[in-house]
């Protein structure tokens, strides 16, 4: 049986959107630092290759953009489709650990047993940028230096992504960032109209409100949890897949 389409996209969250193209667009200008910087021959090689496809990624992520802006003005809306969770995972460590490398912060992605082909329902041009700005966002709050470990798990309820928040101020940024708004997490109108009166601060408030919005669309959510040390951990859970996309 077909995946049912996407309800309609407002003009709300094709604003999100615009705002997450600062993504690749900094993955680009921390390429132009590093290549700067007096590098190794093959190191800035590999550089520019990754600069290369932020620019690429950029590009797409605008024909994206167009065609939810028509969704939003009346025309076709995108479909719901079916999507690897760990493919797209992997393009996000690739985007934020870009930007990353400036301050000698990695990411380093795990699997649980059996969550390889981990899939979920939604519409790729919601998925990736959500994704892509869960990540961005951590590197950017981590200590230079560090490791943000991030983790792929499934259980009952569907597939989470969990990142681990490294000890220091942007740890309790985080926690408070992800504390100030939970009526965010439910979305709705409320939520949506609140962005463009506060969200392009672009302080991390901002960027959770964004996140949640974003998987609230896809019918997750983004939550506060912690690791079994205790330290504070970001949670991005999306929904079971319906038994009518798996395919046969």
């Amino acid at each position: 049986m077909a995946v049912p389409p996407s309800p309609p996209v407002t003009q709300d969250q094709v604003a999100l959107l615009v705002h997450d193209l600062r993504n690749p667009l900094a993955g680009v200008s921390a390429a132009l630092q590093l290549l700067g910087m007096g590098l190794a021959p093959a190191e800035q090689e590999e550089i520019r290759t990754e600069a290369v496809w932020a620019a690429n990624r950029l590009g797409r992520m605008i024909t994206d953009l167009l065609l939810l802006h028509a969704a939003s003005r009346g025309g076709p809306a995108a479909e719901t489709e079916v999507v690897a969770l760990v493919p797209a995972l992997e393009e996000a460590v690739r985007q934020a650990a870009l930007g990353g490398r400036l301050d000698g912060v990695r990411l380093a992605l795990s699997c649980a047993a059996g969550t390889e082909g981990a899939r979920l329902a939604g519409d790729p041009a919601l998925v990736q940028p959500l994704l892509d700005h869960l990540l961005v966002t951590a590197m950017r709050q981590a200590a230079p230096g560090t490791v943000v470990p991030v983790r792929v798990t499934q259980d009952s309820d569907g597939p989470c992504v969990s990142v681990a928040v490294p000890p220091g101020e942007g740890a309790a940024a985080w926690q408070g960032a992800l504390a100030a708004a939970p009526e965010a997490s439910g979305g709705g109108d409320a939520a949506a109209s609140g962005w463009a009166a506060r969200g392009w601060r672009g302080d991390l408030a901002g960027a959770a409100l964004l996140m949640r919005l974003l998987a609230h669309r896809l019918g997750g959510s983004v939550t506060a949890g912690c690791d079994a040390a205790g330290g504070p951990v970001v949670l991005l859970r999306f929904p079971t897949l319906p038994l009518d996309a798996l395919p046969g």
